[in-house]
């Protein structure tokens, strides 16, 4: 009898172990994915969505509602962007419609989530004396 409840013991943890690497797995690649996302965003927004670029807006802080909201525009192209020379290829430019139109409403809900969860920090600008 002591070696079917020791089988039956072994078995409950062999059963939490491979749950527990499957959730080690998937949050391994749900970090990958968001340092991919991420780093497409930072070739124009700069790190962590904080651009210093007056013609980039700031993205760290955007709400959720909002960035899905943007995202959204920019795929149906009722809003269109300017375009951005990349600072890692400077022979090429991308819009914002283009990078929107390859994203999934998955890869978009996860950015919203990261920079939603972001402080917003004002960008240090100078003002034109004549015009404040």
């Amino acid at each position: 009898m002591t070696g079917f409840w020791d089988m039956k013991k072994k078995s409950k943890v062999w059963r939490i172990t491979i749950a527990a690497s499957i959730l080690l797995f998937s949050n391994l690649l749900i970090a990958a994915e968001l340092t991919r996302l991420v780093r497409v965003c930072e070739d124009c927004h700069s790190k962590d969505g904080y651009s210093e670029d007056p013609e980039v807006p700031i993205i760290a802080g955007f709400s959720r509602e909002g960035f899905h909201s943007t995202m959204d525009s920019f795929r149906k192209f009722k809003r269109t962007s300017l375009s951005i020379r990349l600072r890692n290829l400077p022979e090429k430019y991308l819009k914002m419609n283009d990078i929107a139109g390859r994203l999934s409403k998955n890869d978009i809900r996860i950015l919203a989530d990261y920079y939603s969860a972001l402080t917003f920090r004002p960008a240090i600008q100078e003002a034109n004396a004549v015009l404040v």
